[in-house]
């Protein structure tokens, strides 16, 4: 994570680390959906909690998940907040956005400086009139809360990423998308020791460039950890090619990839963007390279928010073996 974030243009619109995605950058190559986010900041409509008023109502009684309290409290506080972009067609991939908060001088001391706006033109229908939503409980609900967990990882990211319980269930599901779209492709599963080495390497890419793990030793034994852990020899070569490797990019691991795999020599970033979307929805897209977006899966999967493809998620997210961990943690951090 950079310290700070980045700041553009005219001072407001402001990105943890979704700015140094490269999945991000892949959309917005002219600088198009860029635009469309500081314009929605500009010119949205802001959606209250006044016009959620049934689907708040389910909330507090079904407790979606044990935060819930927290995540409804921050809505209220502006902490995290929804807007109405019905004249900008916002992409259903950027769900929402952690930014710094968009005051003006006059306001300087009003209101948190870091914020996550929700975009909600994509996933429900705003009445203004009779300050309504058409928005599903349980998708409202997702929104608000991985909005809130993407807004803590910003402000309060080292001491999230210090829980190896999250670390580790957040590697298993990543690690379980990436390799179930690499075996239809490439029938991996038929041969044991490739399986284990790609399992390796994208574990690894995810525990030192998405979750920014900062221990090597923790890093290794979680990246082994994702495979069958049968061969060792086999994995610590591949662990030295990667070392030797300058991976910083989803780019730089498949280019290793197929480089060292005959049977896939055709990975292509544009053709995993492209299986990920129809496999898991093209609101997942993001988590390919940017954390708050794992987060986001998980807790669509675990809620039941169909904000993701529910068929396709349900038993890689459900079948992880200490996933019901996944909200004590995040009750003990947030």
């Amino acid at each position: 994570m950079k310290k700070g974030g980045r700041l553009y243009m005219d001072k407001f619109f402001y990105e943890s680390s979704m700015a140094d995605s490269f999945i991000y950058g892949m959309f917005n190559t002219s600088g198009e959906v860029q635009t469309k986010i500081q314009k929605g900041l500009l010119i949205g409509k802001p959606v209250g909690i006044e016009y959620f008023k049934e689907q708040i109502m389910q909330i507090e009684r079904l407790h979606f998940s044990p935060i819930y309290q927290k995540v409804l409290t921050a809505f209220q506080k502006g902490i995290v907040r929804i807007l109405d972009t019905p004249d900008i067609k916002m992409t259903k991939s950027l769900p929402f956005i952690v930014h710094r908060n968009t005051r003006s001088l006059a306001q300087a001391a009003e209101g948190p400086e870091i914020i996550s706006t929700i975009f909600i033109t994509s996933f429900g229908k705003i009445d203004h009139i009779a300050k309504t939503s058409d928005i599903a409980a349980k998708s409202l609900y997702v929104l608000l809360e991985a909005a809130y967990i993407g807004r803590e990882l910003q402000t309060n990211g080292r001491a999230m990423r210090r829980s190896t319980m999250l670390m580790k269930l957040c590697n298993e599901a990543y690690v379980s998308m990436a390799m179930r779209i690499l075996n239809r492709d490439y029938a991996l599963s038929l041969e044991a020791a490739t399986h284990d080495q790609v399992s390796y390497l994208v574990s690894r890419f995810f525990i030192d460039k998405v979750w920014e793990c900062e221990n090597e030793e923790v890093a290794e034994r979680y990246a082994v950890s994702a495979t069958s852990g049968k061969d060792m020899e086999s994995l610590s070569t591949v662990s030295e090619l990667y070392h030797k490797s300058d991976i910083k990019s989803i780019v730089d691991l498949f280019t290793l990839i197929k480089e060292n795999y005959t049977r896939m020599s055709n990975l292509s970033v544009r053709f995993y963007v492209e299986r990920y979307i129809n496999t898991y929805g093209g609101s997942s897209i993001m988590s390919i390279d940017y954390l708050p977006y794992i987060f986001f899966v998980i807790s669509n999967i675990l809620i039941g928010g169909f904000l993701v493809n529910q068929s396709s998620l349900n038993d890689l997210i459900k079948e992880i073996k200490e996933v019901r961990k996944y909200y004590g943690e995040l009750s003990k951090l947030i």
